[in-house]
């Protein structure tokens, strides 16, 4: 049947709404639906992002969203949707009311799945009627065949283009860290993330590595470490002194993301704008078990 699904509905930051559509574009490829791209029409940056805020407020929005858009770019990829296009159109995005999950499951952990609701509509309709349907949540990634993973990830790595890297001719280590407090308690099935511990485990293998870590914190929030300075500091674990430490505080987000893609490793903390950085990393991408559940070339953290 001409079945076509888009990805909408979401209001929060850039990672989730992305994954979103990736997560999207797995379905379609799992299923043998069509995709179609609806571009964002909001961010929430929660005054984590002082860039995305001051675009807000000089009434530059559609220049800010524009800007995310072009790092994946799947306008060039997939059509743009335009309702003029379907002969009908099907909003499921209030997940409560078409049943995808109810009051008493936790969002986070919950696996949404339309299928079945999206082929019990199209039973009514006649096979040459195109039939789109707009969604907000999808599987979560190991639900899908390896196949479907790497035919999405690979088209999006060979659409994607980066300009800007870490430090040159030197082996870099980037971690995305959120700030801790911005974490609600909710989030904490799993814990703390222990970076501190995987940073360790690296430096044993390659005293050469240079660390990063991109935060919306301070200093403040990271007391285990000596700073040299504002933003370079060391790290001493268990007898072992990690040296060649900068931090990237507050940094623009739009390079910090494209920054991150170009570590040679990347560490993922709880946080959709790090995995879906770390889905466009072509290098090695470190995962610590949480929600948003690892693409399968991801390095589990407790296997280094």
């Amino acid at each position: 049947m001409n079945i076509y699904i888009t990805a909408s509905g979401k209001k929060d930051g850039f990672g989730s709404q992305y994954l979103s559509k990736i997560l999207a574009l797995m379905f379609c490829d799992h299923y043998n639906f069509k995709y179609v791209h609806t571009k964002l029409y909001d961010l929430d940056f929660k005054q984590q992002d002082k860039l995305g805020e001051n675009f807000y407020k000089f009434n530059k929005k559609q220049t800010w969203l524009d800007y995310w858009e072009k790092i994946f770019n799947l306008e060039k990829l997939y059509p743009i949707y335009n309702k003029k296009d379907y002969d009908f159109i099907f909003d499921l995005t209030d997940v409560i009311k078409n049943n995808f999950i109810t009051m008493n499951d936790d969002y986070l952990y919950h696996n949404f799945n339309p299928y079945e609701k999206i082929i019990e509509i199209s039973k009514n309709y006649k096979k040459n009627q195109k039939l789109l349907f707009i969604i907000k949540e999808f599987p979560k990634m190991n639900l899908y065949q390896i196949n479907n993973q790497n035919n999405i990830i690979n088209k999006l790595r060979m659409n994607y283009i980066n300009n800007i890297k870490l430090a040159e001719d030197t082996f870099n280590v980037a971690l995305h860290k959120r700030k801790s407090h911005r974490v609600k308690s909710r989030y904490q099935k799993y814990g703390e993330l222990d970076y501190q511990t995987i940073f360790k485990k690296l430096y044993n293998k390659n005293k050469n590595i240079k660390f990063w870590i991109f935060s919306d914190g301070s200093r403040e929030d990271f007391n285990n470490f000596n700073f040299i300075d504002d933003l370079n500091a060391t790290l001493s674990i268990s007898n072992t002194k990690i040296n060649n430490i900068t931090f990237c505080f507050n940094k623009n987000s739009l390079e910090s993301f494209k920054l991150l893609t170009s570590a040679d490793i990347l560490i993922l903390d709880k946080s959709s704008f790090g995995f879906c950085a770390g889905l466009l990393n072509k290098n090695q991408v470190i995962y610590t078990d949480y929600w948003d559940q690892p693409y399968n070339e991801f390095i589990n953290s407790n296997s280094i």
